[in-house]
């Protein structure tokens, strides 16, 4: 094998380490880790919705976006890349979190509408002994 090919072989496996690792470190940079799990979350959820942008564009495109790492590069995502990022950042604390992927009667829902695909995904998180839905993307506001 030349060297080439083991510098980029390295570099597949050493970027989502090194991806991760930043995450990691962002995650506890934001969030007050002496409260509550809830208020833990909390701090996620205005983080998020207070920074990441809705992708417009992407919208277009697909629901399924950017990695965690690249919605916060970005600053930008569709729910999809909202609800991946939180349950990223749920994950690095302990908080047992979960992606759903569903339907909603937001943006171009019309009453009697047949639902055939998933276009929607938020969050649902177990925690200080309670399930509580969130969805971020519909928190961050308006398009």
């Amino acid at each position: 094998m030349n060297r080439t090919a083991l510098i980029l072989i390295s570099q597949l496996f050493i970027f989502p380490l090194f991806s991760q690792d930043k995450l990691v470190r962002f995650t506890y940079s934001v969030v007050d880790t002496t409260k509550t799990q809830k208020g833990q979350a909390e701090d996620i959820y205005n983080w998020i919705t207070y920074n990441i942008s809705y992708d417009t564009k992407q919208l277009k495109k697909s629901l399924k976006s950017s990695s965690p790492t690249q919605t916060l590069k970005r600053k930008k995502a569709v729910c999809y890349g909202y609800s991946q990022l939180f349950h990223s950042m749920c994950d690095i604390l302990d908080i047992e979190s979960y992606v759903i992927i569903g339907n909603a009667k937001g943006f171009g829902y019309v009453k009697g509408d047949n639902f055939i695909k998933s276009e929607h995904s938020w969050n649902i998180i177990l925690a200080d002994s309670s399930w509580i839905l969130i969805d971020a993307t519909w928190g961050s506001g308006h398009l």
